[in-house]
């Protein structure tokens, strides 16, 4: 999972993308930190107070975060902690600050689907990767897909043209690949 975020989010490079989590365990964080490794803005929101405490590799990925001019954002005041209901809130500010939605791996109660509801609601673009249909941590994804709510993306590489996300400064040769241009040797020199 880490490696097909790392991929997703390098597809982004060259456009205004920013990369919008909920900085939780898993892909979450995978995200964040494969959007800071490449140089993307990042943007965590919270489920709790921005005075709260952070554990683990999510206090470095937080303070990474803030290093590199992206954001912490939170609703709750001070050091308020996470509770349950606070995680369903905070995918309804992720998906608000969105233009569009990647599922990449729910079960059938995952957090994400709770993000891909609001922003179904909202009417804005839905992706979801589609997983491995005998495999309980796609069954979300895959019911998504199933459904027609969701737009597939096969290759990760292919997520910024699936999300329409243009590139700031014309294409680049290397970037050619993930369009789905083909050049020949020569054509390239």
């Amino acid at each position: 999972a880490e490696e097909l975020c790392r991929r997703l989010v390098a597809s982004l490079k060259g456009t205004n993308a920013v990369v919008v989590s909920g900085l939780a365990q898993g892909i979450d964080c995978y995200c964040h930190k494969a959007a800071l490794d490449a140089g993307i803005p990042t943007i965590a929101v919270l489920a709790q107070g921005l005075g709260a405490k952070i554990d683990g590799e999510r206090a470095t990925i937080a303070e990474r975060i803030l290093q590199a001019g992206g954001a912490l954002l939170s609703e709750y005041e001070g050091d308020a902690p996470a509770y349950k209901g606070c995680f369903i809130a905070r995918n309804r500010i992720i998906s608000g600050l969105s233009q569009a939605t990647l599922v990449v791996q729910s079960r059938q109660k995952g957090g994400a689907l709770i993000t891909a509801q609001y922003c179904i609601a909202e009417g804005k673009l839905l992706l979801a990767i589609p997983g491995n249909f005998d495999c309980d941590l796609y069954s979300g994804t895959n019911a998504l897909l199933d459904s027609g709510h969701a737009k597939p993306v096969f290759i990760p590489e292919n997520l910024r043209s699936a999300a329409g996300i243009p590139l700031i400064e014309g294409a680049k040769i290397e970037q050619l690949t993930t369009c789905g241009v083909q050049l020949s040797s020569g054509a390239q020199k």
